[in-house]
C-alpha cells in the first residue's frame, strides 16, 4: 500500500513537471502569424525577440489547439515567475479558463487553472487535474536568453469533469485573450502571485480556428487615469497657481460675491485639479486592484510612479485643508502661511509633471511614436511654465514701474502697461496649455 502510494505520488509529480523537449525561440513563436496561425502580440506587429508578450494559436487538424506562449523576463532576472493566458468571455479577469506557463525551481511547468471572479482576492486556482485537457506528449517549455516560452497543446473541449472550467474552443465560439505576467508565490509552492498591472487583453473576441492577429484592447480605466491627471496638472493646477501669484493686484479692486475675482478663479481651478486627481487615483486603483507593485517594470525610476503619485495626491489634499485654516491677511502668521501654501503647491506641481513623464515612459504606454511626442510635449510644457513664471516675476519687480501705488482711498493702482503685459503672457500661457493638453489626451486615447 505504501509503495503504491509513493509511486502514484511520483507519477503525479512527473505529470505536473514538463521538461523542455522542443527548443522554442522567440522567432519560432511569432513566425507564420496570419499565415499558419493566429497571433496576439505586444507590442502589436512585433516579431521574435522584439515582443514583450505573445500568444499564438493554431489547429492541429484534429480536435486540439496548439498554443505558443512567450513572455520577456523584464523584471525577474531569472527568478521564479509565470505568464498566464486567460480565455475569457470578456476583457476582464474573472471566470476565465487559464493556460499557465511557470518558471520556478529551475524548471518550466505547464498546466491549467481557473480565475475566480472575486474582486477582493484576485485568485486563480489550479484545476483538480491541471493536465487533463493538455496533451502532455507534445507540451513543453523553456527559459533561455531572457524569455519564458511554452508550447501547450490543449483539447478543444472535454466532456465531464471540469468542463465548465475548460471552455469549448470549437468554432464558432469566440473568446477574449488575456495575458498576464507575474511573480510566483513566495509562500505557497507552485502558486501564482497576483500580477498587478502587468497584463493586456485583446480588443476583440477571437475564433481559435481563424488565423488573424488581434490587437490589445485599451484599458478605459487606465486611459481615464492618464487623461484626468494631465487635465489636473498640465492645465488646471498650472493656471490656478499662475493666477494666484500674478493676478492679485490686477483684480484686487474687482469683487465677485464679496470675494476677489483672482481668488475665485484660483479656488475654482485648484478644486478642479483636486477633483480630477482623486478621480484619476480611483480609476487606476480600480484597474490595478489596489496599490501597484509595478511588476514587469525594470527601471527603478519608473517603479516609483505609484509612490510619486501618492505623494502628489497627499499634497493636493493637504493644501486645500491648509487654505481653510489660513490666518487673516493682517495676521503676523500670514507670511508663514503664504510661503507654506506656495511651496506645497509648487512641489505638487513639479512632482506631478515628473510623474506624468514617468507614466508616459511605462511599458503600457511607451514604445510608439505617439508616446515619444507626448513625452516631449510634457517636457516643453514644463519649460514654458518655468519661462512664464520668470517673465511674470520680471514684470512684477523690474518692469513697467512700481505696482504698489495706491489711490486716495488706499486701494492699489495697477500700472496699465504692466497689466497688459501680464494679461497677454497669461492668456498665451492658457492657450498653450490648452493645446498641449488636447494633444496629449488625444495621443493617450489613440495610442
Amino acid at each position: 500500500m505504501l509503495i503504491s502510494w509513493c509511486l502514484s505520488t511520483v507519477v503525479a509529480g512527473l505529470l505536473l513537471h514538463i521538461s523542455c523537449t522542443v527548443a522554442l525561440g522567440p522567432f519560432e513563436v511569432t513566425d507564420g502569424c496570419e499565415v499558419t496561425k493566429g497571433c496576439f502580440l505586444d507590442p502589436p506587429g512585433c516579431t521574435g525577440a522584439g515582443c514583450n508578450l505573445a500568444v499564438t494559436y493554431t489547429q492541429t487538424g484534429g480536435d486540439e489547439t496548439d498554443f505558443q506562449i512567450m513572455a520577456r523576463d523584464t523584471d525577474y532576472q531569472g527568478q521564479d515567475f509565470y505568464v498566464a493566458v486567460g480565455i475569457s468571455q470578456d476583457e476582464y479577469m474573472g471566470d476565465d479558463s487559464v493556460l499557465d506557463c511557470k518558471y520556478y525551481g529551475g524548471s518550466v511547468r505547464v498546466g491549467m487553472s481557473w480565475n475566480i471572479k472575486n474582486a477582493a482576492t484576485k485568485s486563480s486556482d489550479p484545476l483538480t487535474d491541471p493536465l487533463a485537457a493538455i496533451d502532455q506528449s507534445v507540451s513543453s517549455g523553456t527559459y533561455a536568453d531572457g524569455f519564458l516560452i511554452c508550447n501547450i497543446r490543449r483539447v478543444n473541449s472535454i466532456i465531464g469533469g471540469e468542463e465548465d472550467k475548460v471552455y469549448d474552443l470549437t468554432s464558432p465560439n469566440t473568446y477574449h485573450i488575456l495575458i498576464a505576467r507575474g511573480a510566483m508565490s513566495s509562500t505557497v509552492d507552485g502558486a501564482k502571485s497576483y500580477h498587478g498591472a502587468d497584463k493586456i487583453a485583446s480588443v476583440a473576441a477571437v475564433d481559435f480556428f481563424e488565423r488573424f492577429s488581434v490587437g490589445a484592447g485599451k484599458s478605459r480605466l487606465l486611459q481615464a487615469h492618464g487623461c484626468l491627471m494631465v487635465l489636473a496638472w498640465a492645465f488646471f493646477a498650472g493656471i490656478g497657481i499662475i493666477n494666484a501669484r500674478y493676478r492679485q493686484a490686477a483684480a484686487g479692486v474687482k469683487l465677485s460675491c464679496g470675494v476677489e475675482r483672482w481668488f475665485v478663479a484660483h479656488r475654482t481651478f485648484m478644486v478642479l485639479a483636486v477633483v480630477c486627481t482623486i478621480a484619476g487615483v480611483v480609476c487606476v486603483f480600480t484597474h490595478v486592484g489596489g496599490w501597484s507593485d509595478m511588476a514587469g517594470v525594470s527601471s527603478n525610476l519608473l517603479k516609483a510612479h505609484p509612490l510619486v503619485g501618492g505623494i502628489v495626491t497627499l499634497l493636493a489634499l493637504i493644501n486645500p485643508g491648509l487654505a481653510l485654516c489660513r490666518p487673516h491677511k493682517d495676521s503676523s502668521k500670514r507670511f508663514l502661511f503664504n510661503w507654506t501654501h506656495r511651496l506645497i503647491g509648487t512641489a505638487a506641481l513639479l512632482l506631478a509633471m515628473l510623474n506624468m513623464m514617468m507614466g508616459i515612459m511605462l511599458p503600457q504606454v511607451s514604445g510608439s511614436i505617439t508616446s515619444d511626442w507626448m513625452l516631449w510635449l510634457i517636457v516643453i510644457l514644463v519649460v514654458v511654465h518655468v519661462t512664464v513664471e520668470m517673465l511674470l516675476l520680471c514684470t512684477s519687480y523690474a518692469c513697467c514701474g512700481d505696482s504698489q501705488n495706491v489711490d486716495i482711498s488706499g486701494k492699489p493702482i495697477q500700472n496699465s502697461s504692466k497689466s497688459l503685459i501680464e494679461s497677454s503672457i497669461i492668456m498665451l500661457y492658457v492657450l498653450f496649455c490648452f493645446f498641449i493638453v488636447v494633444a496629449v489626451i488625444g495621443g493617450m486615447i489613440t495610442a
